[in-house]
């Protein structure tokens, strides 16, 4: 439409200006009488005229504003008369259901990590098959883990150690060695929240390590400048250690083993400026105690055993006042004050926050040719603690930064059908190049609950670390995913046996490169090759 633009010359600025659009037809001729209107009447009449009509338009603003409230009212007016009220015992239960739902997502990774130390931490001395040990010791694993940890979505190609770390009597000092052979390592530490403190390792700190003092957030002692201090917000902290081997081969794992075990090391402060001072004794984590709390509001005394060891965020604060109304404070959870309509509503609020929470899960991975791709930031929670719940759930208790790890993982072929050994075989080629990292890849297979999953070869995954692959002239790879050994020789070498049910897979990137982080590189989809009927069939890798 054309613009028009009337321009008033006298007595104004020469710069002012009316434009509207053309086609509004009756607005533009009454703004053109009105300009008539002002050019014959000269100044006296142009006053008088302003004035007339600046007195009509606060006479419609002042209309206007003292409508608006009133219409607003009438609507709300509208609203409270289709509106049941509650009684009291309805409105106690409603009340309790909210601040639950609240209570459950912003509780829920406390409540896991929680768990997790008792059920780490809770033994009288380190377990020869590592892992397990008391609180302030790192016992590492002595092997490569295997589907007899029964741990979900683990990995087979490192040495794995861990350690809780009780930091209300004093500092700790924790000490990792420079020299890893070159091997990928890193050690992260995280609080009770499971938020991210501090990663060293290859890629955090050039492969460096040192000697690192975890201070808690209570000490009041000294400076310490001859120790790199990490402030921790928490009493307890959990750190979570790795290295890589070379090859799966029982030379190479003794000494990464031995690398983890003679050269990592956790010593209290006070020992470590006097070392005369005798070990400390064997110090290990209280046994679960549920109370008298119902187990379907066992959640709700988990948590406030746990607000009991943790202090409120200054932004927690005003939680802290509500969760209260529902016997929750930094006592723990009283649950003989409370009355039944507030059990009852609480008694909902779990399943509703857990529905929202998994729900939320879903949204957390990008979807790619039939893999899940995690999100990249996780290992912090921010304020957003339905993500934080879902991070947790989804991922880990203690979820660390895709630059240390990324973990696409898939049960669908590239059809978007069950990935299942009894129906089908499988394959995974990697015509576009190998999955792109400074430290090491692995392809791991589980059975439908995320175990490693046991079979005659002992082979739970390929990775990197693998010796004797096949490789196309081209030099990409062909994967083979199936439940019965393949005849070809050629073919066995690339195979990655799989269960007769559903199965999941994982791809193990460790210190992924950018374009893998930033989605340049995709995993290809899984593709079946064919059905379990056909027997007779050409070599996939000639």
């Amino acid at each position: 439409m054309k613009k028009v633009v009337v321009q008033h010359h006298r007595n104004r600025s020469p710069h002012s200006s009316i434009s509207f659009v053309k086609g509004q037809s009756g607005e533009l001729k009454n703004l053109q009488k009105f300009d008539n209107v002002i050019l014959k009447k000269g100044k006296a009449g142009m006053k008088q005229t302003f004035k007339k009509a600046a007195t009509a338009a606060i006479f419609v603003l002042i209309s206007t504003s003292m409508m608006a409230p009133l219409s607003f009212a009438q609507l709300l007016q509208e609203q409270e008369k289709e509106t049941t009220l509650l009684s009291k015992e309805q409105l106690q239960e409603t009340e309790a259901f909210h601040i639950g739902v609240l209570a459950y997502l912003w509780g829920y990774p406390l409540v896991m990590n929680h768990n997790h130390r008792l059920a780490m931490s809770a033994v009288e001395k380190p377990l020869p098959s590592g892992i397990y040990a008391p609180l302030n010791v790192l016992n590492p694993s002595r092997r490569l883990l295997g589907p007899e940890w029964k741990a979900r979505f683990a990995s087979h190609e490192v040495i794995f150690g861990q350690v809780w770390l009780d930091l209300s009597e004093e500092p700790m000092v924790m000490e990792i060695p420079d020299d890893h052979g070159g091997r990928y390592f890193s050690i992260s530490f995280y609080d009770y929240r499971g938020d991210l403190i501090r990663t060293i390792g290859t890629r955090a700190t050039g492969g460096k390590g040192g000697e690192f003092l975890l201070v808690g957030p209570h000490f009041r002692g000294e400076s310490f400048p001859t120790l790199n201090v990490i402030p921790c917000p928490t009493r307890y902290v959990y750190g979570q250690g790795r290295i890589v081997v070379k090859k799966e081969d029982p030379a190479e794992i003794a000494t990464v083993v031995n690398i983890m075990r003679q050269y990592y090391s956790v010593i209290p402060y006070s020992r470590w400026l006097d070392p005369s001072l005798p070990p400390k004794p064997f110090q290990s984590s209280e046994k679960v105690n549920p109370g008298l709390v119902p187990q379907d509001l066992q959640f709700f005394h988990i948590l406030g055993e746990t607000m009991k060891i943790v202090s409120p965020r200054e932004e927690e604060r005003g939680m802290y006042a509500l969760f209260k109304t529902i016997g929750l404070s930094e006592y723990g959870f009283d649950y003989g004050a409370l009355g039944e309509h507030a059990k009852a509503g609480l008694k909902k609020a779990v399943p509703e926050a857990r529905q929202m929470m998994v729900s939320r899960a879903q949204s957390l991975f990008t979807y790619t040719s039939g893999w899940f791709y995690p999100a990249l930031a996780t290992g912090w929670s921010g304020l957003r603690f339905l993500d934080r719940a879902a991070m947790c759930y989804a991922f880990d208790p203690f979820a660390g930064l895709a630059v240390e790890q990324l973990c696409p993982r898939t049960n669908t072929d590239i059809h978007g059908e069950k990935l299942d050994g009894a129906k089908k075989r499988y394959k995974l080629h990697f015509k576009d190049g190998l999955p792109p990292v400074d430290g090491a890849w692995a392809l791991a297979l589980y059975d439908n609950n995320g175990i490693m999953f046991g079979n005659p070869a002992n082979r739970y995954s390929i990775s990197s670390i693998t010796s004797g692959l096949e490789y196309h002239k081209d030099g990409s790879l062909t994967i083979l995913i199936q439940a019965d050994e393949p005849t070809d020789q050629k073919e066995k070498c690339n195979w990655l046996p799989a269960p007769k049910g559903e199965f999941w897979l994982m791809l193990h990137l460790w210190q992924p490169k950018d374009k893998a982080l930033k989605g340049k590189w995709k995993l290809p989809g899984v593709e079946p090759t064919n059905d379990l009927l056909h027997r007779n069939k050409p070599s996939l890798l000639k």
